[in-house]
């Protein structure tokens, strides 16, 4: 059970539990209160068909950006044609709010509206405007500029809809942009910005929820053993259906929080901040970023550059430095940031062993920077998709030597435990194990079908690359770990884990099965038993951690030992 109350250091709404969950416990499921986004081909059409100038009859229209081909006024067009990545965004951000106020003028179900309009939204009235000289934290400053923003950004769309031919007066949109109706509609889109899940969802309960970088609950899709059907009389009902799970032992009282940065929960404070300031309008002041601010994060670590001097011009670690393998002893520094008593406060670094590093050489923060936005850009792509199950074997094989030597160039200037060398990891291990799961796959089929077990050097490959995903997944893991989280490992490793698994079974003898099902289990218990992946799942990870089990128990029943068997049929 939960309630939704004031938190007593902000004005803001938020969800409290008024009863104890443990991990994995459902918390409750819940409906979409508003859908502001076309479900279907034919709400696309309604949407367009509030617009001039665009053919609302147009064919294969995408529906995450039905209004693709609409002229955008010549503000935004001038902001994105210079490709940085805050002007796309921008232009992203408008279309995506001139659908959802089109989507919300759609909308029928007036009670509903009216419980959509209750929910957070930033305003263009601010303490700050009224005076300006007061003393405040660079915090306070920051989340009054992203708010800004966004609120600016919105009064554009709605000028933009009032003011030009592109909406016809007589739709229903028409009339949510009339002056007397026009603040409706910027809440509409101010809500849409700040509440909604992907795909334009926004929910009663789930939509309060707050952000925290050490969530202690997760939303999943509707509960795989809930019966379809509709569970009220909304006319969403069973559509977007969510499912709220403790991610972490929850307490009477304690504030429910999620985390709204998917894979990216797992970099450092200034990535994670950069990342909500973006999308969701606010800095994140949770217990680990503001004890990560003052004490240092640990996503963020790298060898000091005063303890190991960096090789290349001052830009490259040394090998045994950078893979950090026990050879040499690796001092790291941390980011902090020193509080200036300004609104600009400063970001240095503080070493485990020579303490606060004044300035940072000039040739090592250039190198950090510029491969850290190299990182984040790839990641974008990767952490959204790995390789597509249907690219040919050369497409997945780029994919991943790519990924490789932005990981190998992350681990050489920022260093094994830095949030980026170990997401980029991630997205290879990821990669690697689709095209290991189908190249075994494929082999398993030519032996049923040709009657031999392939080259000796194939499968030496193959066990070669499986070693390095081991390694991976275990570097993976340790600096999960690291970070102290409440939430557990599963959360990001608990699908390659199982990967890896899969892999080592793959192989059929009983050593590397046994070896394959103590990854599984180091997922099993606090993970997929707990359901967050659906019964489905928690069977196959069983599965494979029993294999070897069935395996020595088919070999008692046999005369030979498999090997044996193999070697014969291979040389017969």
């Amino acid at each position: 059970m939960t309630e939704v109350k004031l938190k007593s250091n902000t004005a803001g709404l938020a969800l409290y539990a008024t009863q104890e969950y443990q991990p994995g416990q459902i918390i409750f499921t819940e409906n979409p209160l508003v859908i502001l986004a076309p479900k279907s081909p034919l709400e696309v059409k309604a949407v367009r068909c509030q617009f001039q100038n665009i053919d609302s009859d147009a064919k294969n229209i995408p529906l995450d950006s039905p209004l693709y081909d609409l002229t955008l006024p010549t503000s935004i067009r001038e902001s994105s044609s210079s490709s940085t990545s805050t002007s796309n965004h921008d232009e992203n951000l408008f279309r995506g709010m001139l659908v959802a106020a089109a989507s919300f003028a759609l909308f029928q179900n007036e009670d509903a509206k009216q419980r959509f309009l209750s929910l957070y939204h930033p305003t263009s009235i601010h303490i700050l405007d009224h005076d300006k000289s007061q003393d405040i934290s660079s915090i306070m400053m920051d989340n009054y500029l992203v708010e800004r923003n966004v609120v600016s950004l919105a009064h554009q769309a709605v000028e933009y809809l009032q003011n030009h031919s592109c909406v016809k007066p007589c739709t229903k949109l028409g009339q949510l942009v009339r002056d007397d109706s026009s603040e409706i509609c910027l809440k509409a889109m101010l809500i849409w910005c700040c509440n909604s899940f992907q795909g334009g969802y926004i929910y009663e309960k789930m939509s309060r929820m707050n952000h925290s970088c050490d969530f202690n609950a997760v939303v999943s899709a509707r509960d795989p053993e809930e019966k379809e059907g509709r569970q009220d009389d909304s006319s969403t009902a069973g559509v977007g259906r969510q499912v709220l799970r403790a991610a972490s032992w929850i307490q009477v009282g304690d504030e429910i929080c999620i985390s709204y940065l998917g894979s990216y929960t797992y970099a450092d404070s200034m990535l994670r901040n950069e990342r909500l300031k973006k999308e969701k309008f606010f800095v994140c002041q949770c217990s680990r970023c503001t004890e990560g601010r003052r004490m240092g994060d640990v996503a963020g670590s790298i060898p000091c550059p005063m303890c190991h001097p960096r090789l290349g011009g001052g830009r490259y670690l040394e090998e045994d430095v950078q893979y950090d393998d026990g050879e040499v002893e690796v001092h790291y520094c941390i980011p902090c940031v020193v509080v200036s008593g300004t609104r600009e406060d400063k970001l240095t670094y503080k070493c485990e062993k020579c303490g606060m590093l004044d300035d940072m050489d000039l040739n090592v923060s250039s190198t950090m920077e510029k491969t850290l936005t190299r990182a984040i850009s790839h990641l974008d792509r990767g952490l959204e998709k790995h390789c597509e199950i249907d690219d040919e074997e050369e497409e997945r094989a780029t994919k991943i030597e790519m990924t490789e030597r932005l990981t190998s160039l992350a681990s050489s200037v920022l260093g094994s435990r830095h949030w980026a060398t170990n997401l980029l990891t991630f997205v290879m291990l990821s990669a690697k194990l689709s095209l290991i799961h189908a190249n075994m796959l494929c082999k398993s089929v030519q032996r049923g079908s040709k009657g031999n077990d392939g080259s000796s050097s194939e499968e030496a490959d193959l066990m070669t690359d499986v070693a390095e995903c081991v390694d991976s997944l275990e570097r993976i893991m340790a600096y999960v770990e690291s970070l102290g989280l409440n939430s557990h490992v599963g959360h990001l490793v608990g699908n390659v884990a199982v990967g890896v698994a899969r892999a080592l079974v793959g192989f059929g003898d009983v050593k590397s099965m046994k070896y394959g099902s103590t990854f599984a289990s180091k997922v099993y218990d606090d993970y997929f038993k707990l359901g967050f992946e659906g019964d489905a799942m928690e069977k196959v990870v069983d599965t494979l951690m029993n294999a070897w089990k069935r395996k020595v128990g088919d070999d008692a029943d046999g005369s030979e030992e498999p090997e044996q068997k193999r070697q014969k049929k291979a040389y017969s």
